[in-house]
């Protein structure tokens, strides 16, 4: 037959089982819910943060928009037509330039020919005289 000391030893050990299953059971829906309140806390901090940022994607957003609005109401065909003219008074500036510069230097060129002209006559004058 059993010893009642076994069995004595048998029945503590089992209520010390039992005890300490219902201390987890008990715990464990405390800590779940304090679990779950620290997971809601924090993803009321992350939903926060992402309203944030999509606050300041909206404000840039808008600011491109303002921009592109801008950029398509500036005149580019005009601009373009306007410095095509530019550039068609340059050529023609350019070429008066040449033509005054070929002008003035066959100019230049027809004076040192007169003066050297001049010049050779007042010799040929000094030395007759």
């Amino acid at each position: 037959m059993i010893s009642p000391a076994i069995i004595q030893d048998v029945l503590v050990g089992i209520t010390m089982i039992g005890g300490s299953l219902l201390y987890y059971k008990g715990r464990l829906p405390r800590q779940t819910v304090k679990d779950l309140q620290a997971h809601v806390k924090a993803q009321d901090l992350l939903m926060k943060d992402i309203t944030r940022e999509r606050d300041e994607d909206r404000r840039a957003l808008s600011n491109l928009e303002g921009q592109l609005k801008v950029y398509k109401d500036i005149p580019l065909r005009e601009l373009a037509d306007g410095i095509k003219a530019v550039a068609n008074s340059n050529e023609q500036i350019l070429q008066a330039l040449n033509t005054s510069a070929i002008t003035s230097a066959r100019t230049t060129s027809d004076a040192a020919s007169a003066v050297q002209g001049v010049k050779t006559d007042l010799q040929i004058d000094n030395a007759r005289r």
